[in-house]
């Protein structure tokens, strides 16, 4: 048996959580634009701190240099050891 979803049910808990009570249907258009608002603020940060994210990833990995000598195989950067792969200078 599918059930449907009562959205009108959802808006008036929600603003009856929100504000007290549902008297105005003016109040419960309030309580959507703010969700709405809010959602659409929460998508702005998540995507700015994934952007921000990334591109420190690409700045670190940007300015990896092999390192000029290996301690354990003397090979240098050539990579003659896993050493000599993830060194960093």
């Amino acid at each position: 048996m599918s059930e449907k979803t009562d959205y009108r049910a959802i808006v008036e808990r929600i603003a009856e959580i929100l504000h007290g009570s549902v008297t105005d249907v003016d109040l419960l258009t309030v309580t959507v634009h703010a969700m709405k608002e809010r959602n659409k603020k929460l998508e702005r940060e998540h995507r700015l701190a994934v952007e921000s994210n990334s591109a420190v990833v690409s700045l670190e990995t940007s300015v990896w240099t092999p390192a000029a000598k290996c301690e354990v195989c003397v090979e240098g950067a050539r990579g003659g050891c896993s050493t000599c792969a993830f060194n960093r200078q």
